[in-house]
């Protein structure tokens, strides 16, 4: 009897994990799992996403052939002539890039670097300084 009981459970939490997996599968419209970084910005469309995911690695590969602020101006280039973009503007900060999409959405690329600023300051560049709670540092 002990056993019986023992057994019914186990097949209670096999049917559980099972419908659990085809209710996921159902719910999930991508494929199994797909794109979690696309679900986890569900206010952008598909293609602004994609847009601005591309704008994030094509910052980092610039950066490996040139300075992070010829990088900046490179991308913000680059994305005034990506389909789908009517406006790129850098940040009065010099690190965020603001896109405003034709469909009507706007995302920010930050491309902010702390090495980059500590070692510009490091230098002697007046020009960057790094502010913390409106101290400089």
């Amino acid at each position: 009897m002990i056993l019986k009981k023992q057994q019914m459970m186990v097949v209670g939490v096999i049917v559980i994990v099972l419908l659990s997996v085809v209710v996921i599968l159902v719910l999930d419209n991508e494929g199994f799992f797909g794109d979690e970084y696309y679900a986890s910005y569900p206010v952008m469309s598909r293609g602004d996403f994609e847009i601005l995911d591309t704008a994030y690695v094509d910052f980092e590969d610039l950066k490996q052939t040139m300075s992070a602020v010829d990088a900046r101006q490179q991308l913000l280039f680059s994305l005034n002539e990506t389909a789908g973009v009517v406006k790129t503007e850098l940040g009065v900060d010099g690190y965020t890039i603001f896109i405003t999409y034709a469909d009507g959405g706007f995302a920010a690329v930050d491309t902010f670097d702390l090495d980059e600023v500590l070692s510009s300051t490091a230098e002697g560049n007046e020009a960057d300084y790094l502010f913390m709670g409106g101290y400089r540092m």
